[in-house]
């Protein structure tokens, strides 16, 4: 080889590597902001829906259920209502009968710091969906509203 061509693969070969790792910030970066877009509006969302819990009384009587799945299709997220003690009170992809089965909601991540900081959010894998979730959690006075959204593929 002679040293045009020496040079020729050196400064290829910084190039490639320089725009690799400007992709890899670059992406991170995005990644970053999208998830704080996501839990600001999941937020947003949370607070409208507490809103109106808190100015009707009958809230949290029998049509719960439909509430909780019309939000859930308005906002194509995943709507959980989780009561004082853990228990999941309403679920926007159960039925009322699935409800039994799940587990206590107390200990995850999200409600802990929501309950302690009035909003938490975590990411994580969930089991029941098999797919990696962005969760969201306010607290309110008689309950925790939990939000969680697909993370997207990366």
């Amino acid at each position: 080889m002679n040293i045009r061509t020496r040079i020729f693969i050196i400064v290829l070969s910084t190039l490639s590597i320089g725009i690799i790792c400007s992709f890899i910030v670059a992406e991170r970066d995005l990644t970053n902001r999208l998830e704080t877009q996501i839990l600001s509006e999941l937020q947003k969302q949370g607070n409208l829906i507490l809103t109106e819990a808190s100015s009707d009384p009958d809230f949290f009587n029998k049509t719960l259920k439909i509430r909780t799945d019309n939000y859930s299709q308005a906002t194509n997220s995943r709507i959980t209502f989780i009561n004082s003690l853990g228990e999941v009170i309403a679920d926007s992809d159960l039925k009322d009968s699935g409800l039994a089965g799940l587990d206590n909601h107390f200990n995850r991540p999200e409600v802990i710091q929501a309950s302690q900081e009035g909003i938490g959010w975590s990411r994580r894998f969930s089991e029941t969906l098999q797919t990696d979730m962005l969760y969201f959690a306010i607290k309110a006075d008689t309950c925790i509203y939990h939000n969680s959204e697909k993370q997207q593929d990366r």
